[in-house]
């Protein structure tokens, strides 16, 4: 049975709460805690309204098998960060005041659509020439204690676990760059060491596969993904815990986008 609206409050209420209070979940109290994807999105939605936070980009999460193995989902959702915590590549972030418990360093593609995203081409591919793209790095925190415990209805709850996003200046809307961004090599280093490394392919096969699933599964959900708006497509270097002290530099190709932790 679907969650009543109230149920819905009260589970977006804890969620909010636990952040607030920099506090981590075992899990969603069972008196309110979504039982399916449908609910979690009710609950992720009542959450921005609950916060009053503008918006900021779109977020997809578990794009990769690692990703979906490791949090026990067998699909990607979506979550919005809020505005405010979308910051600039060559930021110094204290951890404590950001997170709750360290968060989770992934490298990852940023599309930003040039025309609102009202249909799509059968080819996901065919939106290279009506995107701009950008290296950005996401720093993932969830509420809950262990993520691949609680299941895909409360990780969407919980926003999608979207937190703090890192991106470089300047952008690229050279069409050839982003038809070829599944070959493009993405690095992870930290202090100056490489810890991890992949492909735009690790993200669905292609980052524009990414970028066309999130607008057409909004549009199915009554939202559109706005010209400008910035959608980041998930891992392609799988995960890495931030601790403080780090200098963190991901690079896609030849952009880069970089973050220290204090």
């Amino acid at each position: 049975m679907p969650l009543t609206d109230s149920q819905v409050d009260a589970a977006a209420s804890e969620l909010l709460a636990a952040r607030d209070e920099r506090r981590r979940l075992v899990a969603l109290d069972p008196t309110h805690r979504p039982a399916d994807v449908a609910d979690g999105y009710r609950v992720q939605w009542a959450g921005h309204r609950l916060r009053g936070a503008g918006l900021g980009p779109w977020k997809v999460g578990a794009t990769s098998a690692a990703a979906q193995a490791a949090l026990g989902v067998d699909g990607p959702f979506l979550g919005r960060p809020e505005a405010e915590r979308v910051l600039a590549s060559g930021t110094t972030l204290v951890l404590d005041e950001w997170f709750t418990g360290p968060p989770v360093i992934e490298i990852e593609v940023g599309l930003r659509p040039l025309t609102d995203l009202t249909t799509l081409p059968d080819d996901p591919l065919e939106l290279a020439g009506s995107v701009e793209f950008v290296a950005c790095i996401e720093l993932v925190n969830s509420r809950y204690a262990d993520m691949g415990a609680v299941g895909a209805p409360s990780l969407v709850a919980d926003n999608a676990v979207a937190s703090v996003i890192l991106t470089e200046a300047g952008s690229t809307d050279d069409v050839g760059t982003i038809r070829a961004l599944d070959t493009a090599p993405v690095t992870l280093d930290v202090d100056g060491v490489r810890i991890a490394k992949g492909t735009g392919a690790d993200a669905l096969g292609h980052p524009l596969r990414v970028l066309h699933f999130a607008a057409g599964l909004a549009l199915e959900q009554g939202r559109l993904i706005e010209a400008g708006q910035l959608v980041i497509t998930g891992t392609c270097t799988g995960v890495v815990d931030g601790t403080a002290g780090q200098h963190v530099l991901g690079t896609i190709g030849d952009r880069t986008v970089e973050v220290t932790f204090a």
